[in-house]
C-alpha cells in the first residue's frame, strides 16, 4: 500500500496509497518526509496505512488558526449572547489572534496552548499595566480555544484536540 525511498542521510519519504479521487478518479497518495531512522519511517507509513484502513486518517490542514478561529466564530455566534460575542471578539482577536494566529493548526501542540496560557497569567494584560490577567480570564481563553479545536476534530480538520492534553495553569497570589 505504501513504499519508502531514501532521500539523505537520516531523510525518508513515505509514499502511501490513498484509493481514488471519487470526482477525478485519479489515484490519491499521501507524502510524508520523515527524519530519523528506515524503521522510524515504516513506523509513520504503517500508522498512516492504519489510520487509512480504518477511516480515521485526518489530512493535514493548511489552514491557520486564525482562519480556523473566523470559520468557527461565524459558525456560533448567532447561538451567543451579544456580550458574550463582544468577550469573544476581544480573546480572540486581542489575545489568541497575536500569539497564536499564525501557527497552523494543523501544527498546533499542547506545549503551544500551555505556554499561551502561562504567559497570559504573568503578562497577558492589553491596558498597559504590569501583571497578567487573572485565573477567571485566562480559564476562558482556555475555554475558547478548547471550544475551537473541538470543533476543528468535529469537523476532521484535526484528529484530536491538543488543548485536553494541557495542565491547568493557575497564578497563587502569595
Amino acid at each position: 500500500m505504501g513504499y519508502i525511498r531514501k532521500r539523505g542521510k537520516n531523510s525518508w519519504e513515505i509514499t502511501v496509497n490513498a484509493g481514488t479521487d471519487p470526482v477525478t478518479g485519479k489515484r490519491k497518495r499521501i507524502y510524508k518526509n520523515v527524519k530519523g531512522t528506515k524503521t522510524e519511517a515504516k513506523k509513520v507509513m504503517r500508522k498512516i496505512e492504519y489510520k487509512l484502513e480504518h477511516g480515521t486518517y485526518v489530512e493535514p490542514s493548511e489552514l491557520t488558526l486564525k482562519e480556523f478561529m473566523d470559520k468557527w466564530y461565524e459558525d456560533v455566534k448567532t447561538n451567543l449572547a451579544p456580550s458574550t460575542q463582544e468577550y469573544y471578539d476581544i480573546i480572540i482577536n486581542s489575545h489568541i489572534t497575536p500569539l497564536l494566529g499564525d501557527v497552523k493548526i494543523s501544527n498546533l501542540e499542547p506545549m503551544h496552548i500551555q505556554s499561551y496560557l502561562s504567559k497570559k497569567l504573568k503578562d497577558g494584560r492589553l491596558d498597559g499595566k504590569p501583571g497578567g490577567l487573572s485565573n477567571k480570564s485566562v480559564k476562558s481563553h482556555y475555554t475558547v480555544l478548547n471550544q475551537v479545536l473541538k470543533y476543528a476534530v468535529k469537523l476532521q480538520v484535526l484528529e484530536n484536540n491538543p488543548a485536553k492534553h494541557v495542565e491547568k495553569v493557575l497564578r497563587f497570589n502569595l
